[in-house]
């Protein structure tokens, strides 16, 4: 049986030292996908007292994990800044995949309930795959790859979250991952003023 750490993806972004152009500094944000979960109520309920420095995000909302990875870029970005609208880099990633300017809304539609029987935890800065690690150990659930995460997509709320055209779900799973992408990439941008 694999490991927690081993079914995870680690991803590593390259972010500028605030006050300087050209350094950088590595930040790493490690993703997992749980699937039949029997405890997401405990979870939510978590989340909600801000017991974890992880996200907790639906993965029927998230139609490609490039999405979540460029929500993490940007609040880590945000964060490093200090121009963050929420309280952490956690929330803020959740937020950031709203297309709209709610938080209250963001966390409620990204975020897991009690119903919630599949789980896409995402960490950030987790190198070593030690917060996943303990993460898991608290979820009743199966870690699975995250290339299962295509099918747990609702393609009706997707749509209704993010206005999408009934010509734009018709698009292939490229482009409209795109268009997906555009509407984040608008919202952080009046964001970032």
């Amino acid at each position: 049986m694999s490991s927690i750490r081993e079914v995870s993806r680690l991803f590593e972004f390259r972010t500028p030292v605030p006050g300087q152009f050209y350094p950088t500094v590595p930040r790493y944000l490690r993703l997992c996908l749980f699937r039949d979960v029997h405890n997401a109520h405990e979870l939510a309920d978590a989340v909600a007292e801000g017991q974890f420095h992880a996200a907790l995000i639906r993965p029927e909302l998230v139609f490609d994990s490039f999405h979540v990875r460029y929500a993490a870029s940007k609040a880590m970005d945000l964060a490093d800044s200090h121009l963050m609208t929420t309280w952490s880099v956690t929330s803020e990633l959740v937020y950031l995949l709203y297309p709209h300017y709610s938080v209250d809304d963001a966390l409620r539609t990204f975020g897991i309930s009690g119903a919630s029987r599949n789980i896409l935890v995402a960490i950030v800065d987790d190198e070593g795959g030690h917060g996943m690690e303990e993460m898991g150990a608290l979820i009743n659930g199966r870690a699975v790859p995250l290339e299962e995460l295509d099918q747990l997509v609702a393609l009706d709320e997707l749509q209704e979250v993010y206005a999408l055209t009934d010509d734009e779900l018709d698009l292939h799973d490229y482009f409209l991952s795109i268009v997906i992408l555009e509407k984040l990439r608008a919202k952080f941008n009046a964001l970032n003023f």
